[in-house]
């Protein structure tokens, strides 16, 4: 069996599921993942199967954040003799890229967003010391990579504004679950439709428009239920103070994603009113969008980078202006009033999940990239 290094320099975080999840299926493909740390307890499911800087000491990871290069990781990367790595974010494509120079093997790069479209001056202004380093030296993956993965259309015309090639890019949608033996929706309350947002809470995902427009609505038979930490909480906090919205908003911070999930089973609409950050920061296609319409949701979203990729306006849900709380808050009250509406666009909703975001189909469309990119190294440098 083929061997892929999955690289990110922190492993597993909760909102990045759909990066181990695309390699559980791999059927040619053995997946390895490699990075700086595991962001959960979460590397427990998958044994030895995962390698970090976590054995060794700070002084050794801090400089592995600044100078990118690890002997440790390098040793250990060259005992698994992989055929192809993968580095998840342009950002970490560059410590991913030692490696594959030293070690002889392929890397490609999935763009996900921000690695994309956010400006150097936020990079810069940041202060991590991984922007920075991505900021000063990004133009390296223009010859060095193999192949950019991104995640939308939209993202890979952002990447082709950086100045990356084309006939070196792709796109390619991350697939979900869609066989789920509890699809059958729950409802969470039968007197009350239930509104989900599952987002981390930064200025990129539009909460405080979306809590706009929860302001804007009458009635109480309808909830608002945010699933989500960030910067922003308490911002957020006080404007559901503010606007006496404590009986019709839920804020329950971060869950596992099974724990999402049984919220999305339970939901009746998702709402995703991302916007574009002051840094130039946008969404790839979020993924959160995919998984509401497995459980046959319409979404309430705003035509932002690649949602409208996802969702077709009027037949799986409905798209609105960024920051426009007023068309957000009309949508949403269309879905609250009718619940034939929701239906219908429910069943569309699956229908599109089907059809182009299958995580067997899109996962084995993955596998085929990685072999022709295999295949492609191999020859070039056998000439």
């Amino acid at each position: 069996m083929l061997k892929v290094v999955v690289f990110r320099c922190q492993l597993f975080k909760l909102s990045e599921s759909f990066i181990a999840n695309q390699a559980r299926v791999f059927r040619k493909f053995k997946a390895f993942y490699v990075g700086r740390a595991c962001f959960s307890d979460s590397k427990v499911d998958f044994g030895d199967s995962v390698i970090t800087l976590e054995p060794l000491s700070f002084i050794k990871n801090v400089l592995f954040v600044l100078s990118m290069r690890s002997k440790y990781l390098l040793d250990s990367v060259a005992r698994l003799s992989p055929n192809i790595i993968h580095a998840h974010f342009g950002v970490d494509a560059l410590y991913a890229l030692n490696i594959s120079k030293r070690l002889g093997v392929p890397l490609v790069v999935t763009f996900h967003g921000f690695d994309a479209t956010a400006t150097r001056k936020a990079l810069f202004r940041s202060l991590k010391p991984a922007w920075i380093n991505y900021a000063l030296f990004r133009s390296r993956l223009k010859t060095e990579a193999e192949l950019y993965i991104c995640v939308s259309d939209f993202i890979r015309s952002k990447v082709l504004a950086l100045g990356l090639l084309a006939d070196k890019s792709v796109t390619h949608y991350i697939g979900i679950d869609i066989d789920r033996t509890y699809l059958r929706k729950q409802r969470n309350n039968a007197d009350k439709v239930t509104i989900l947002h599952v987002a981390r809470l930064t200025e990129k995902k539009g909460t405080q428009y979306l809590l706009e427009a929860i302001s804007l609505l009458d009635g109480d038979n309808f909830e608002l239920i945010v699933v989500g930490d960030g910067p922003l909480r308490a911002e957020l906090e006080a404007q559901i103070k503010i606007n006496n919205l404590a009986g019709k908003v839920r804020l329950l911070g971060a869950l596992d994603n099974h724990a999402v999930l049984q919220w999305m089973k339970k939901a009746d609409i998702f709402c995703l009113p991302s916007v574009t950050a002051k840094s130039g920061d946008t969404e790839g296609l979020p993924i959160t969008i995919l998984e509401a319409f497995v459980y046959m949701m319409p979404v309430v979203a705003t035509n932002h980078a690649g949602i409208p990729e996802a969702v077709l306006d009027g037949e799986n849900g409905f798209l609105v202006p960024e920051r426009d709380a007023n068309k957000l808050a009309e949508k949403l009250k269309i879905l609250i009033d009718s619940p034939v509406k929701r239906v219908e666009m429910g069943l569309k909703a699956r229908e599109t999940v089907e059809k182009k975001f299958d995580i067997e189909k899109q996962s084995k469309k993955l596998e085929a990239i990685y072999s022709l990119v295999i295949e492609n190294y191999a020859h070039r440098n056998s000439n």
